[in-house]
Parts: C-alpha cells; sequence; structure tokens
C-alpha cells in the first residue's frame, strides 16, 4: 500500500514532539489536518504548530512538493505569519506509517522551504534536513523579523511616552538622581531605562504566572502600585532578586515622589506588555537586545554594539557543534562539565543564543519539560559566566536567561556587573601621575575572580541562600584559566584615536579614562596584542587565556581584525595556539540591516577557533575564509547559513569551494595557507580565483588562466617595500592643518593658488580625486614652522613619489603619485625615496597598474565598502618587484614611459578594466619587467574584469 500524504502528515506530528520537549508534554501543540482548522477560515491545514510560547506556524506537505501553493494560501488567510512548504521525498511512499515514523526519528532527510510575507528561504529549491533540523528551524523562524520590528516599535512608543510621565512628575534633583542611579547620562535616557528595567519586571512577572509560578496576576490595566510592589516583593522573597531588585527600589522612589504619574507610566507599560504577549513574544522577545541598545548612551562612544539576533544564532550554531560531546542527553550536562563564556554580554544575546543552542541538542535526546528545568537552573547557577561593564546590560542579560527556565529557581549566578574607572586591587608600587584603574573585564587577564557591582542597583543573587553566601564570601564572576568550553563574544572595538577613547563610557571623567588605558597597557604587556588595534583584540587574548584545550572561540570583530598591521601579533598567536580557524565575512559591504551588530556601519567578521590539545595534529597555517553573498539577517535561516558552511567545510577537497543551500549560492569558502602577521587576504572575496591569482601575484606568481600548462606561472620576483625605499614619517610627525590638534613640526594650510604650490615647505596631504587624476600632481598644503626641533628631524625626509594611504577604489585614481619637486607627504599620502629617481619612476607606473592595484588590495583593510585603508607599517611590507635591480636600459625606459603616461588622465581604480590609460600603464610594465608580452596581456585582462566586478572593489 502506498503511504498517502495525510498518513505522513501524522507520522511528521509523531517525529517532530519526539524531538521537542514543550510539544512532546503538550500534543495539542501540534495540530495535524484533522484538528487543523483555520479560525476564520473554511480551510484546513496539513499541520499547524499552535506553541503559546511563539506564533503560530503551519506546515503544508505534498510529495515532489507543489511550488508552495498551499503554503501561500495559508498565508493569504492572515492567520500565519510563517509557513513551510515541505517536499515529501517519494521514497516515503514505500513505507508504512510505523516504517515512516522510524526513518523519520532515525534521521531520514526531508526538504521544505521559509515562507514569509513576501520571502522564501531559499530562493530556489528546498533545505535538506532531518527532523531535528526542521524542529530548531520552526522554533527560530516562527517569530519574523519584520514581526518583532513592529513589535519593538510599538512597545518603544509606550516607554517614551512612560519615561516622559516620570519625569515630568519628578523635580530637577529626582530626576538627576535617578538617572545616576541607572548610569545614564540624561535625564529623558535615565527615565528610558528606568521603563526598561519596569517592562522588563512586568513581563518576567506574566510569564512566571504562565510557567506555574505562584505570583500575583498583572492586571490588563489600571494598575495599583502598592499591589505591584507587593507582588514583586513577595517574588524577590522566593527567587528572581537580579530581575526585581532594581525594579523594586526604583519604584518604591519614583511612586513617593510621582505617584500619579508613575502609575500612568505602569499602566502604558502594561499596554506595552499585552502588544508582545498577543503576539506570543513574551519568551522570545530580548528586551535588552531590542530596546535597550536604542537608549544606551554607551553605545557609540564605547563601540558598545549590540549582536543581533541573527548574528548571535549564526554564531552559536558555528561556535556549539553536535559533534563536540557525546553527552547532549544529560540534563546535568551544565554541573561539572559545560561552561560557556561571555566576558562582554551587553544585553545577554549570545549567552541567550549559546544556551538555547545547548538546549536544542538536549532536545534532539528525548528531552522533558522537567530536565529542561533541570539544565536551565544548572545553566544559571554555573554553566553560564558572563559580564559586563554596564550594569543595566548586564542585569538584562540575567533577566532575559530568567524566563527561559519554565519557571524553575535557581541559586546565585555568575552573571554580573564589573567595574571600569575604579582603583585597582594591585596597582604598582609607586605611580608618578595617573594612577591605574579598572577596565572591567580586561581585569580577568590578571585574575580568575571579580567582585560583582550589583550590590548598589540590583544583584546576581537568586534569593535562594548557598553555603558561599553562608560563608560570608562575596559574590562575584568567577572564570579559571583554561577552564571555558567555549568563550563567545563580540566585545568592544573602539581603540584611543582621532578624539575617541577606548574608556569612554558614561560617569567616567577624562583623567579615569587617562587611568584606564594605563591599566589596560598593563594588563597586555605580555599578551599577543597592541593599543592600537583597540579593545578587541585584547579580548580575544583573554578568549585564549580562558579557553581549556580543545575548547572553542567565537567572536564578533572588526574586519579590521583580519587585515590591520595592528592586529598582526594576534593573528600569529591564533595560528600558534588554535586550529580549524574559520573567519566569515560578507563580500562587499556589511551595513546598515546587513550589519552583524546592531547600528554599526563598520564590516565586520565572524572568527571561530578551535584551542590546540596537545594531541593536536592539523596544521595551524591553514585557515577557512568565508566570504557570505549576504548576511542572514532573519533566525532560523542563520542557523541553517552554519550549518550548510560548516559541512562544506567538512566534506571540502579542493583550495575553494561554493556553499549552497537549495540551488543558489550563498557563500564562498577558501582553504587559505596564512603566514605569520600577514592580512588574511581571502577574507570577503566573492571570486575565490581571483583571491588566489591576488595571493600568487604577491608571492611572486602571475598566473595565466588562459593557459592551464605547466608554464601558467609567469615569475614576477618580490620583496617587501621596506627594502627598496625609505618610508614615511608619518602625518603626525610632519605636523597639522591650522584648526585641529597642534602636533608634529609644521603648520599647514590648504592651498587655495597656484603659483603657491612651490615652495619649500609643502606637502601633498590630502586626497582629491577631482584634481589627482594624472601621475604627477601638485602639493594640497603649505606649512610654517610649528616646532623648530621636530622640523629639524623632518627636513630631509621630503620626496617624490607618495602611497595613498586611504584608497577609495570607486573614485580615486591614483595609489601612487608623484611631485615635480621634493614635498612631504600628509594625512593621505606617504612618502617613499630611493636614490634613483628612475626607480621611483618605474614603481610608480606598477603601483598604478592593474597588478600593483591587485597586490595593494590584498594588504589593504576592507572595513569600509569600496575602500583600501593601510598604515604606514603595513605599507612597508606590502611586496613590490625589485626596481632596483633592473638593468640601466630597462631604468631608462622606465622613465621614459613614465614621462610619456604621467600627464594622462586616469579612470577611478574600480574601472581599470575600461580604462585606457590604465591599460596603457600595464603595457608598460610588462615591458620594463620583460614579462611575455601576449600572456601576460592574456592573463591580466581576465583577473582585471574579475577584480572590477568584486563587491569589495566596487562597493
Amino acid at each position: 500500500s502506498v503511504l498517502h500524504e495525510q498518513g505522513f502528515n501524522y507520522k511528521l506530528a509523531e517525529a517532530l514532539s519526539s524531538v521537542n520537549a514543550r510539544w512532546y508534554d503538550n500534543p495539542r501543540y501540534i495540530q495535524t489536518e484533522r484538528a487543523g482548522a483555520i479560525s476564520g477560515s473554511s480551510q484546513r491545514a496539513d499541520l499547524i504548530i499552535d506553541d503559546p510560547s511563539i506564533p503560530p506556524l503551519v506546515i503544508e506537505c505534498a510529495y515532489g512538493g507543489d511550488g508552495d501553493r498551499d503554503a501561500d494560501e495559508k498565508l493569504d488567510t492572515g492567520a500565519f505569519h510563517t509557513a513551510i512548504a515541505l517536499c515529501i521525498p517519494e521514497t516515503f511512499k514505500r513505507l508504512s506509517e510505523q516504517a515512516a515514523l522510524d526513518a523519520l526519528i532515525k534521521g531520514e532527510t526531508v526538504e521544505y522551504a521559509i515562507k514569509q510575507h513576501g520571502f522564501r528561504f531559499p530562493e530556489q529549491g528546498y533545505i535538506r534536513g532531518t527532523v531535528k533540523d526542521l524542529s530548531s528551524m520552526i522554533q527560530a523562524v516562527a517569530v519574523s523579523k519584520e514581526q518583532v520590528e513592529e513589535v519593538a516599535n510599538e512597545v518603544a512608543t509606550y516607554i517614551n511616552q512612560a519615561a516622559r510621565e516620570v519625569e515630568e512628575g519628578l523635580s530637577e534633583k529626582d530626576c538627576s538622581e535617578i538617572a545616576e542611579m541607572v548610569h545614564q547620562r540624561s535625564n529623558l535616557t535615565g527615565f528610558r531605562t528606568v521603563m526598561i528595567l519596569w517592562l522588563d519586571s512586568l513581563l518576567v512577572q506574566r510569564q512566571l504566572r504562565k510557567q506555574g509560578v505562584d505570583v500575583a496576576t498583572l492586571p490588563l490595566t489600571d494598575v495599583n502600585l502598592e499591589d505591584l510592589l507587593e507582588s514583586w516583593r513577595n517574588i524577590l522573597k522566593s527567587n528572581w532578586s537580579s530581575v526585581y531588585s532594581p525594579a523594586v527600589e526604583l519604584l518604591m522612589r519614583t511612586a513617593e515622589r510621582a505617584h500619579f504619574e508613575t502609575r500612568r507610566a505602569i499602566d502604558l507599560l502594561v499596554k506595552a506588555v499585552n502588544v508582545i504577549e498577543e503576539a506570543r513574544l513574551g519568551v522570545q522577545i530580548n528586551v535588552g537586545a531590542e530596546l535597550f541598545p536604542k537608549v544606551s548612551e554607551d553605545q557609540k562612544t564605547a563601540s558598545a554594539f549590540y549582536t543581533t539576533p541573527s548574528t548571535a544564532e549564526f554564531l552559536a550554531r558555528l561556535t556549539i557543534r553536535e559533534v563536540d560531546r557525546n553527552d547532549w542527553s544529560d540534563p546535568n550536562v551544565f554541573v561539572d562539565q559545560l561552561r560557556i563564556v561571555d566576558l562582554a554580554c551587553g544585553t545577554g544575546t549570545l549567552v541567550r543564543a549559546a544556551f538555547n543552542r545547548v538546549r536544542a541538542l538536549h532536545d534532539a535526546f528525548n528531552a522533558t519539560m522537567e530536565t529542561h528545568k533541570q539544565m536551565h537552573s544548572h545553566a544559571m547557577e554555573r554553566g553560564l559566566i558572563a559580564c559586563d561593564v554596564s550594569p543595566i546590560a548586564a542585569h538584562l542579560t540575567n533577566s532575559s536567561m530568567a524566563v527561559l527556565g519554565n519557571g524553575q529557581p535557581y541559586a546565585n549566578t555568575n552573571i554580573g556587573w564589573v567595574s571600569v574607572g575604579k582603583p585597582v586591587l594591585d596597582p604598582p608600587s609607586s605611580t608618578a601621575g595617573t594612577a591605574p584603574l579598572t577596565t572591567g573585564s580586561l581585569e580577568f587577564l590578571k585574575r580568575d575572580a571579580l567582585t560583582d557591582l550589583f550590590d548598589s542597583i540590583s544583584e546576581s543573587a537568586s534569593g535562594v541562600e548557598t553555603d558561599r553566601d553562608r560563608n560570608g564570601e562575596s559574590i562575584g564572576v568567577q572564570i579559571l584559566d583554561g577552564s571555558a568550553d567555549y568563550v563567545i563574544m563580540n566585545p568592544p572595538y573602539v581603540r584611543t584615536r582621532g578624539g575617541r577613547s577606548a574608556f569612554d563610557i558614561a560617569g567616567l571623567s577624562e583623567s579615569e579614562r587617562r587611568g584606564c588605558q594605563l591599566q589596560w597597557e598593563r594588563l597586555i604587556r605580555n599578551e599577543a596584542c597592541v593599543k592600537t588595534a583597540g579593545l578587541g583584540a585584547s579580548f580575544v587574548c583573554l578568549a585564549a587565556r580562558k579557553i581549556k584545550p580543545g575548547g572553542r572561540i567565537g567572536f564578533v570583530l572588526p574586519n579590521s581584525a583580519g587585515f590591520a598591521q595592528s592586529w598582526g601579533r594576534t593573528r600569529k598567536m591564533l595560528l600558534d595556539e588554535f586550529e580549524n580557524v574559520i573567519a566569515i565575512s560578507k563580500a562587499g559591504k556589511s551595513e546598515g540591516s546587513d550589519a552583524m551588530s546592531a547600528d554599526t556601519h563598520l564590516g565586520e567578521m565572524l572568527l571561530v577557533a578551535d584551542r590546540k590539545g596537545p594531541a593536536s595534529t592539523a596544521r595551524s597555517d591553514v585557515i577557512y575564509c568565508v566570504s557570505l553573498n549576504q548576511v542572514p539577517i532573519r533566525q532560523g535561516i542563520a542557523g541553517e547559513y552554519a550549518k550548510s558552511i560548516l559541512d562544506e567545510i567538512d566534506n571540502m577537497s579542493g583550495s575553494f569551494s561554493y556553499v549552497k543551500i537549495g540551488v543558489e549560492d550563498i557563500a564562498t569558502v577558501e582553504k587559505f595557507a596564512a603566514e605569520g602577521e600577514n592580512p588574511w587576504s581571502p577574507l570577503g572575496v566573492l571570486n575565490p580565483e581571483l583571491s588566489a591569482a591576488a595571493n600568487h601575484l604577491a608571492a611572486g606568481v602571475l598566473m595565466d588562466f588562459a593557459n592551464l600548462g605547466p608554464d601558467m606561472a609567469i615569475p614576477v620576483p618580490m620583496r617587501p617595500m621596506q627594502e627598496l625605499f625609505e618610508v614615511g614619517p608619518t602625518h603626525h610627525l610632519i605636523g597639522h592643518p591650522r584648526g585641529t590638534e597642534s602636533i608634529g613640526a609644521f603648520t599647514l594650510d590648504e592651498i587655495t593658488r597656484e603659483p603657491d604650490a612651490r615652495g619649500g615647505l609643502r606637502s601633498l596631504w590630502k586626497a582629491d580625486s577631482k584634481n589627482q587624476t594624472t601621475l604627477l600632481v601638485a602639493p594640497t598644503h603649505k606649512g610654517s614652522v610649528y616646532d623648530e626641533q621636530a622640523a629639524e628631524r623632518v627636513r630631509s625626509q621630503r620626496g617624490h613619489l607618495h602611497y595613498q594611504r586611504g584608497m577609495q577604489w570607486t573614485s580615486q585614481r591614483l595609489l601612487t603619485a608623484t611631485t615635480d619637486f621634493p614635498v612631504f607627504g600628509g594625512r593621505a599620502w606617504t612618502t617613499l625615496r630611493n636614490d634613483d629617481r628612475r626607480v621611483e619612476n618605474a614603481f610608480a607606473l606598477w603601483a598604478n597598474s592593474s597588478l600593483g592595484l591587485l597586490v595593494h588590495w590584498t594588504r589593504g583593510q576592507r572595513q569600509q565598502r569600496g575602500r583600501s585603508q593601510t598604515q604606514v607599517g603595513a605599507i612597508s611590507v606590502i611586496p613590490t618587484p625589485d626596481f632596483s635591480k633592473l638593468p640601466d636600459p630597462m631604468l631608462d625606459l622606465a622613465a621614459e614611459k613614465f614621462k610619456v603616461l604621467s600627464q594622462e588622465s586616469l579612470q577611478p581604480a574600480s574601472q581599470a578594466n575600461a580604462d585606457a590609460v590604465r591599460h596603457a600603464i600595464d603595457e608598460a610594465v610588462f615591458e620594463i619587467l620583460d614579462l611575455p608580452k601576449d600572456r601576460a596581456s592574456t592573463a591580466v585582462a581576465v583577473i582585471r574584469d574579475w577584480w572590477c566586478n568584486e563587491p569589495t572593489v566596487t562597493g
């Protein structure tokens, strides 16, 4: 007999229940066709997932698929935000119902696509996955991105209204005191933060009640403040102090001094709770992650950009893998074994994603709600270690985790608030001037435990007395070196530069920030990082200290981590001490809705790496560079990206491969042989063949892709630029434009009249894409002596040849510019000096040829779209042909070619494939280097066209 679709539906429902504890304990949460009538419609559905913890979702099944027809019809009813179109394999037709159930439970794959209004994933074809994969996907995609944004915007409106209500009812003195209590600079932002704390407490109260905890019912409107305070105090007596302590303290204060306004604010917040609950987002939405970043004053100044939920899921799936352990079924896995650490936790998005990942793995082994509760308690008490320098963010981490426990109490947590700007415990014996002050989590570089500061506003304590409390020990956050199984973080990136401070945190004075930076310098003195890389590199070194052998780190980092010279020591440490390194970035821009962190316009990357164990035999110099076609911005989809990438890496045999979901490419993976501190040049490159060609060229070989025979390699010997030129000085030594910070030798004024272009103190200071179109350019600034001694030191460091530091491929024409008389470089241009002008002419042609642009592209940063920034030290080691070794006839030829081409206007570099002048420069370079002209022309034409269509170049 044939297994009909209806029979398959029943068995699919049973199989899904077997791998999800909530559905196993509550079979009614999965409705099959007999009960699957859609409210308000005459239609019936194959399966409806009607779990109260997520919005309802429909699954429509058909042998061979039905082109999404039934799924679209169900979405059109308006009853669902999400539908799954499932394609039943034809092989199931030959199975009995019991055999079909057994096959599904044992891991037989099915195919399915996610449908939301105006969105399908994948765009074509289907995802292949087991019932376990489908169950995880359902829970993640049921909450659509648009629905969360819609609810969050509505809730934010209520928060703003409530904040204004309370602020208007209090005196200026009271307002300032409350803003200070919640560590915000302005009164309005302070009250928005208070509203988030109250909203959070109201939501937790509603959830605890639904989870069977004996707490007071939250009224739908007209809340009595005395009753609310009493119910919160009762919750405090039982447990959950980390959620309710600050809420109670703040509510008591405002209710006493602005009772009427506080009551109106609470009523507005209850309306917000009802909006969240009606959308079934009570457990799914992380109030801290969705709302706190919108009001925090530390975000942009401290580069405290919060991880998006989709990025958190992506990184958690990449970091925590089923193959890591064989005891995921054990509800006691967190007791003495599993430790997950985030020492820059923000509002807890990554902590939450990591816990959900572990729970999903546990679910796959016939979990129950009781084992869920048991696992959550152990995770809160022992398994999760997290802290942040923001008290409110750390508090929200605690509370966002609390609601995931199904009402189960827990003892004291290891989630806390750590100090910045306080006296250090071990100051140096003598401190002249600025004294070192604490740096938050970076103090873990020198110690295993930090005091939890929640005493002043909240508590990490749960309300349950423990042996540690009875012994009189203070509650703190503890993490031993080499003890973490997973370290997962999105650390602050900021560095002290351009008027920004690495510790520009609300409430700290300038002298306190200097004290923090002094301590930071002490802490990383023997670590594989430097301050100029910013705080992110220091946190990677901290993770390397805390992770155990065989453990894994997962980071969100700026793209500069893969390219900047300042990150070189950290990259080398990763190669020396870690293996199976995976670096993931978007090919091209990663900003706005495509960013990995909220509200940042920086290019970002994910870094995942395994700490080497004593028996490791893996090649430490091989890393996997993954370039995404686009960043996954929806939960569920992000997890599928992670699964597909890991599967491809596990199975790839060549040097590169394409990652597919359905029939579409989502990414490329390139196996890259990294060297020491050198950049990871394939990162973010969409075309792996272009990446290979560029890296071969930097290593001294031009690949002729039109000739796949044994002589396809054309030698182009290279050496570091610093062996050919004197490089520098930096713009800090040269001087400063008038009206800016007074540093360096000269005060510089922009040249506005052509006669002023000639003179002794002239500088090519800035890049000007409109006027700097030919190889020969005019200086942009004239100088006057600001510091005579400094001027003496740099007078001899003028030159004719200048290298671009912030190349904008889409507008700028020149990577190297020349001046007809010696001038200083500047902020945009770095001077290169060689005693032989013919060598400089040859290099000017090379650097502006397609080949020179390509080599620079492998070494420049890709932090911003279409731009390649380089530090002076990085310029020094960029490979270049050794033109000093050319015979005199070739150098004379270079001078002649330069003279002919130096007055010709070039197009922007990104248009090199269509620029006749650039092509003429290419041909000149072939002659000067004595390359086989026909073969070199053919090879460069192919590579040049690839490069000019690469998103990192075109932006």
